[in-house]
């Protein structure tokens, strides 16, 4: 899958319920210009694949084990101009 969100300055609010993206199987995503918020585990998962961010704040995250705002294995991330604000996890 190859995807690009532009999020105009909006955001996503987890509303402490769930996360915002899992992206697996040599996915290539871009993700910029948004506010992810309130994600009750990783707010972005990431398997095998590739991610991009710009301008992407992440703020009061929690996860239970680790990634609280990303969570990458196997995987190329390239982050320019974010924000990491208040994210929790034990392990990272």
């Amino acid at each position: 899958m190859n995807l690009t969100i532009d999020g105009k300055a909006k955001s996503i609010d987890g509303n402490s319920k769930a996360g915002f993206l899992n992206i697996t199987n040599h996915s290539d995503v871009t993700i910029k210009n948004l506010l992810v918020k309130n994600c009750n585990k990783s707010s972005l998962f990431v398997v095998n694949s590739k991610l991009t961010l710009i301008n992407v704040t992440f703020e009061n995250n929690y996860d239970v084990e680790s990634g609280a705002a990303i969570n990458a294995s196997s995987s190329n991330v390239t982050s320019t101009d974010n924000k990491f604000l208040n994210n929790y996890a034990p392990s990272g």
